[in-house]
């Protein structure tokens, strides 16, 4: 197996067989065993329990990601990194902004769900709705509301989580999620004629920095949640470690090299 790539500078990741992978299996491991500690009763706030829902969502796409990784399909990572960072921005955005977020987001599901359910012509129920509920931000906006909040707390510097955002929401809806030019360019053969189409495609990166980048939000969630419930830390702190430093030093270079010398967040010491 080649060395590990970034997703972004064709920066090499040091040490990936001999470290950081296992350091991420484990990682995710770590985080499923303290899944059934997170319980909330009904005496308790919903924040806390939809925050553990999106923690668990966040650990099982970092599974289809290595997965992926796995089968040497790197094309086909972006698109679930894209959605593994919805997800993260959105579980970080409930714990930010609290039961307003859970509100927020129930009543667009039940908008959006009696919209599918009228196109669609199915025979379900329409879901009671809330009236004049407020608008759910997008994933930008809510993204934007996350980096604020982790300002405020010391543990961002302004501009470089809607720079993570941009490069890798944008990026990959580009190359690997919507029909355009770029999704499929990697599969024509590099001949001046352009004949023939690769049957399996080859990518520059192998897709390990697509997993240590996911892997390192994951640990920054993990342990706000496990925090919110009062569980302790110290074990994830220490499996997390070598993925958040690798993370940032990889980061840092590739933001330099982009005239940005912010570092990415990181999750609080």
């Amino acid at each position: 197996m080649q060395q590990g790539r970034s997703l972004v500078g064709m920066v090499e990741v040091p040490g990936w067989n001999e470290e950081i992978h296992d350091a991420i299996k484990a990682l995710v491991q770590l985080v499923d065993d303290r899944l059934p500690l997170l319980t909330t009763d009904e005496n308790h706030s919903q924040v806390r329990q939809l925050a553990a829902a999106y923690l668990a969502r966040v650990r099982r796409l970092i599974v289809a990601l290595d997965v992926l990784f796995g089968a040497g399909m790197p094309d086909a990572m972006g698109g679930v990194l894209r959605i593994c960072l919805e997800a993260w921005v959105t579980g970080m955005w409930v714990l930010c902004v609290g039961q307003k977020a859970v509100d927020m987001l129930g009543a667009d599901y039940g908008v959006t769900s009696n919209r599918y359910i009228v196109r669609t012509g199915i025979e379900a129920e329409l879901l009671d709705v809330v009236e004049d509920a407020p608008q759910l931000p997008n994933v930008a906006e809510r993204t934007e509301a996350v980096e604020t909040h982790l300002v405020e707390e010391g543990d961002a510097k302004v501009g470089e989580l809607m720079w993570s955002f941009r490069l890798v929401y944008g990026g990959e809806s580009a190359a690997g999620i919507h029909a355009g030019f770029a999704s499929v360019c990697g599969h024509i053969d590099e001949q001046d004629a352009w004949t023939g189409v690769r049957s399996a495609r080859s990518e520059a990166s192998d897709g390990s920095g697509m997993l240590l980048w996911a892997a390192t939000l994951l640990a920054m969630f993990a342990r706000r949640v496990l925090l919110a419930f009062d569980v302790e830390v110290d074990d994830l702190d220490n499996a997390a470690e070598p993925i958040q430093r690798l993370g940032v030093e990889l980061n840092e270079s590739i933001r330099s090299q982009d005239g940005v010398t912010a570092r990415p967040p990181t999750a609080p010491s």
